[in-house]
């Protein structure tokens, strides 16, 4: 009996050491518990009173305000602004709230995605993606997918970067959108300054506000039949575009879409400027606030017609740009891209045959890569700062048909090392002709033609000395 009583105490024992170590690991559990709570509440009040930080309360979303004051989530730039003092959450139904005010910009819990190819992707309200260009910028050549996880790419976001107004791509040189997406985004591709070749899929609708803005060297690009809308200075100094169709389809173009594109001409399908259209679309430099003259050379009703508004029929034969008026041919302004220049003596355009017979104001203005020029042999005037400012114009031939040359028309051209005059016949000659031309402090050598008898006064000489050339 006492036997069987001390092995019922060892058990109680025991029970008793083992509870007793169940309710110690229970309570050791409860105080982590409690200090997890006690930090989290700590540090959700620390940050509550960090009024520089726009992202609060601990959301799940990347929340942040780019240098131009819009608020951007997960990487994707919103149309909402805010401040870096304002309060600025997500609510339960994944609206931005700014300062307690719920707005209408509904989010995505989805962060942007990068594919192999360098590109990222957000997910869109509309169950879409927008593209953006990611790692791929470093990529000369980049082709958009139709989809993206089996879901269709609607929207290309943005294919420069940088901070504030140092955004560039410098490396971009072609791109070819697929077919699905309908928008590119304003800016999308502003400042993409080697970027040559556009191709856009026939779902396109429409091409945002400074789209293409300063893609100097763009030449080539259609838009597609279907698209409705070109906002404001979408093509703004695109240099190099010499020709752009617009499609009957297209319904709105803002102001200023081909600012300082100063060498194209527009080809338009309608018969007139549509309603809808600005009255500013066709507005080619500052100087056409004043002066209605000044607006690009139009052809309506393309598909039938080939002469502009300026009467000139325009054609670019060997990369070089003609207008064809009057039963004569003339060099037109040429695009920025022209990096070296032979004039034929005539041109073939609808079975006939064109004498080319003039250079036109403006024509080479501004061609900082053109080194060489062959002039031909039936041109007879030279127009207006023809050739100024080509600071990499070495050498000029003025052959011997030529009887004018216009003021200005070699002007500045302060890489000029030789001119060879053999026009036995010029007359008229403007002011400046050879205005600051001063083969960088060098003399310039003049070579003068074996027929030439005189030289028409004035033609290098300029009334105040120091801007006059020297041999």
């Amino acid at each position: 009996m006492e036997e069987q009583n001390n092995l019922n105490i060892e058990s109680t024992k025991t029970k008793s050491a083992f509870n007793l170590t169940i309710i110690l690991s229970i309570a050791t559990a409860l105080f982590a518990i409690a200090t997890i709570i006690f930090l989290c509440l700590w540090i959700s009040k620390d940050g509550d009173n960090n009024t520089n930080d726009p992202i609060i309360n601990n959301q799940p979303d990347e929340i942040s305000i780019n240098a131009d004051g819009y608020v951007v989530v997960n990487g994707v730039v919103t149309e909402i602004i805010a401040d870096k003092a304002d309060v600025i959450t997500v609510d339960n139904d994944d609206y931005l709230v700014v300062n307690g005010v719920k707005t209408e910009h509904k989010i995505h819990k989805e962060v942007i995605d990068e594919n192999p190819q360098g590109l990222m992707f957000a997910l869109k309200n509309d169950g879409t993606y927008a593209v953006e260009i990611g790692t791929a910028k470093y990529q000369a050549k980049i082709e958009i997918p139709a989809t993206y996880k089996g879901i269709t790419v609607s929207e290309v976001s943005y294919f420069s970067y940088g901070d504030g107004y140092e955004i560039f791509n410098d490396v971009l040189e072609e791109i070819i959108i697929s077919e699905g997406v309908t928008t590119i985004k304003a800016s999308a591709f502003s400042y993409c300054k080697n970027l040559k070749r556009v191709v856009l899929p026939s779902t396109l609708k429409n091409i945002g506000a400074n789209a293409f803005l300063e893609c100097e060297k763009l030449s080539d690009i259609i838009l597609p039949n279907g698209i409705e809308s070109i906002d404001e200075r979408a093509f703004e100094k695109c240099s190099s575009l010499a020709t752009i169709n617009i499609p009957k389809s297209v319904t709105y173009i803002g102001e200023e879409a081909f600012y300082y594109c100063s060498a194209l001409t527009i080809y338009c399908e309608s018969l007139s400027k549509p309603a809808d259209w600005s009255s500013r679309w066709d507005i080619p430099y500052k100087d056409a606030d004043y002066q209605s003259s000044y607006i690009f050379p139009t052809v309506w009703d393309c598909n039938n017609n080939d002469i502009a508004t300026d009467g000139y029929i325009y054609t670019i034969i060997n990369d070089i740009r003609y207008g064809i008026k009057d039963g004569e041919a003339a060099v037109a302004v040429q695009p920025k891209n022209i990096t070296s220049f032979s004039v034929d003596d005539a041109i073939y355009y609808g079975g006939n045959v064109y004498l080319v017979t003039s250079i036109l104001p403006n024509a080479f203005k501004s061609n900082y890569n053109i080194q060489s020029v062959i002039i031909g042999n039936n041109i007879q005037t030279i127009g207006h700062s023809a050739f100024s400012n080509c600071t990499s114009l070495t050498s000029i031939t003025i052959p011997e048909n030529v009887v004018s040359i216009d003021g200005y028309a070699f002007s500045d051209c302060t890489a000029l090392e030789e001119i060879y005059l053999n026009a036995v016949a010029l007359e008229i000659v403007g002011s400046g002709t050879f205005y600051s031309s001063k083969n960088n402090g060098n003399g310039i050598k003049l070579v003068i033609g074996k027929n030439v008898t005189k030289i028409p006064a004035g033609i290098f000489g300029y009334y105040d000395s120091r801007y006059a050339p020297n041999f």
